[in-house]
């Protein structure tokens, strides 16, 4: 088949116009819904409406529209009555923002990216939450889930100043994301996974047992470990430029494949109250603490030429 100049550059045209034309309609069909005046269940559609003050309107036709976004409105309680799933796919998923109550229930919950403003509070509920995509916080996520519960953060969670992250129960979540806390982060007892994907800490993180799990972590931050880390696979943890690592719990050499502590002006703190082993490796700034020796025959170099006993 021959085609000329201008033939090809009419098709191409046209392939152009079609494609604005897709994107143009999955723009303008994405939508936000504001809970309904009076309605407590945020996993019935019947609970929602187009209309921002609440008043009936129109209904959406599904939760996983993508680009739809549902918000709770600011002064109301919802409890979900049943299982709510708001992400099937990449392609097939909503938004929910919280300025008012997500309140706790049994059920489980399968969601898409969460924003919880100032003012609005949410709570995991006690059997299932997933969230995939960001989580940020700027009001309060409460979670209470039981600790054999199942709390699966997709993306990054944000805590952002004047928010409150509180793990009210040992729970044990699972991070694939990373977590940037600006505002109050309290962790539980219960051990924290970091798993599959690299990952980075940033801002003021105290989490007393961690694992990661084939994954390197990267600490750009103030990032505390008090009690326990385990491995999965192999894990390293990479200090950023700045940053302090504290490990405040007993062991006999860590458990990770490598430590990478050179960035300038980063610290690496032992300050458990019993022995402990330091990580053979350089670092920049190195600062013993705590009651009993530490042993640092296998310590390269100190890049700072800083060994700071407290």
């Amino acid at each position: 088949m021959n085609m000329t100049f201008s033939s090809i550059k009419l098709v191409s045209t046209k392939l152009l116009a079609t494609i604005t034309l897709l994107m143009f309609v999955t723009i303008v069909q994405a939508t936000t819904y504001y809970s309904l005046s009076g309605a407590t269940d945020p996993s019935t559609l019947a609970s929602w409406t187009i209309n921002s003050d609440g008043s009936a309107g129109t209904v959406p036709s599904n939760f996983i529209t993508l680009g739809d976004i549902f918000i709770i409105r600011s002064g109301q309680t919802m409890t979900p009555g049943g299982n709510w799933t708001m992400w099937k796919s990449a392609t097939a998923y909503s938004s929910l923002v919280v300025n008012g109550t997500l309140a706790s229930s049994s059920k489980t919950l399968v969601l898409g990216p969460l924003t919880i403003n100032s003012g609005g509070t949410a709570y995991t509920g006690t059997s299932s939450l997933k969230i995939n995509g960001a989580t940020t916080i700027s009001g309060t996520l409460n979670v209470n889930m039981a600790s054999n519960g199942s709390l699966v953060f997709n993306g990054l969670v944000t805590v952002n100043s004047g928010g409150t992250y509180t793990e009210s129960t040992a729970v044990k979540p699972t991070y694939y994301g990373g977590i940037t806390n600006l505002g109050t982060f309290t962790a539980s007892t219960g051990v924290h996974l970091f798993t599959t994907n690299a990952q980075t800490i940033t801002g003021t993180v105290t989490i007393p047992s961690v694992k990661l799990n084939a994954m390197t972590l990267t600490n750009n931050g103030n990032f505390t470990i008090t009690t326990a880390l385990a491995k999965g696979g192999s894990t390293y943890i990479v200090q950023g430029t700045n940053s302090t690592l504290t490990f405040g719990f007993s062991e006999n050499g860590l458990s990770l494949t490598g430590l990478t502590a050179t960035a300038t002006g980063n610290t690496v703190v032992y300050n458990a109250s019993a022995t402990q082993t330091v990580w053979p490796t350089s670092y920049y700034n190195l600062t013993l603490g705590g009651t009993s020796a530490k042993t640092t025959t296998s310590v390269k170099n100190f890049y700072n030429n800083t060994l700071c006993n407290v």
